[in-house]
């Protein structure tokens, strides 16, 4: 039997990660974060930087998660929270273009997209420990509609 690959989209605090992971868990399958644990300290830079070079890390942070997704699917399901609509939905609203999806081998068995209004995500943001510049409410409002833009086109 194959296993799936199954990943989870939406804007910060539409409930992705809890999602993920309950799926993960119930099904037997591996939880898969992004961006990799290979590139993770490098998070904190990328963000700080020029949207563009933000777009090449989260795009190498893609390729990054295909090729240990890829490998990971030999043996098991998995479950991923966030992937390459991610990155082409967030850099899309920042750079006010359509950004295309990043170029990776591993496409998905089964998308995923979490939505919930905007009060309920801005209490799920304020009750974290702290909130990041990304995570503000005009921004995620243009998020999704990039995200619903390049779903119509599925």
């Amino acid at each position: 039997m194959k296993h799936l690959f199954i990943f989870i989209e939406g804007v910060d605090g539409s409930g992705k990660t809890t999602l993920a992971k309950a799926l993960a868990q119930n099904l037997g399958a591996v939880y898969y974060y992004s961006p990799p644990r290979a590139i993770r300290f490098f998070r904190k830079l990328a963000d700080a930087s020029q949207f563009y070079i933000r777009y090449l890390y989260y795009c190498c942070g893609n390729y990054i998660a295909s090729c240990q997704i890829k490998r990971l699917l030999s043996r098991t399901s998995v479950v991923a929270d966030r992937y390459i609509y991610s990155t082409a939905a967030y850099h899309s609203a920042l750079l006010n273009r359509d950004m295309p999806l990043p170029n990776v081998g591993c496409l998905p068995d089964i998308l995923v997209y979490t939505k919930a209004p905007i009060q309920t995500i801005n209490n799920r943001l304020n009750a974290w420990s702290s909130r990041h510049k990304f995570e503000n409410e005009t921004l995620l409002e243009k998020v999704s509609v990039r995200y619903e833009q390049t779903f119509q086109k599925l």
